[in-house]
């Protein structure tokens, strides 16, 4: 089977093209993502609004600022610096003790740890949901 060489690399070229943003790209939908104007967005990193402008309609690579850019807009700085994970990072807040003492008592394990523990909890949660849709006197 003959494979015309120059015509997949070519294919994979322009889709990798489609698929990855531009560094300045992902910094316009972050600050617009903010509400932020170039000016806003200058002011509150110390840069000037031109910067901002040229870093949008040209960068590709990144820049120094990128910690202090994604922070003002809200985004995660892997997302802004190098399209790794999701725009908005979850953040999850309880202020329910009990949740606060597991998360705390997991925090040091090591991760097949903690992954094996977060399985007993969803497990411990589904026979609950099912003993309440089974009316099997669970309360609350």
């Amino acid at each position: 089977m003959c494979v015309n060489r120059f015509a997949f690399l070519t294919e994979n070229k322009l889709r990798d093209m489609v698929i990855r943003m531009r560094y300045g790209e992902r910094l316009r939908i972050a600050r617009k993502h903010a509400g932020l104007t170039q000016d806003a967005l200058a002011e509150a990193v110390g840069m000037r609004q031109p910067t901002i402008s040229e870093i949008e309609a040209v960068n590709e690579n990144g820049s120094v600022f990128t910690a202090r850019l994604a922070r003002a807009c809200g985004v995660s700085v892997d997302w802004l610096a190098d399209e790794i994970g999701e725009m908005i990072p979850r953040v999850y807040q309880t202020s329910d003790p009990k949740i606060i003492a597991v998360a705390r008592c997991m925090e040091p394990m090591p991760e097949y740890g903690k992954d094996a523990a977060v399985k007993d909890v969803a497990e411990v949660a589904q026979l609950i949901a099912q003993a309440k849709a089974n009316g099997d006197g669970t309360h609350g």
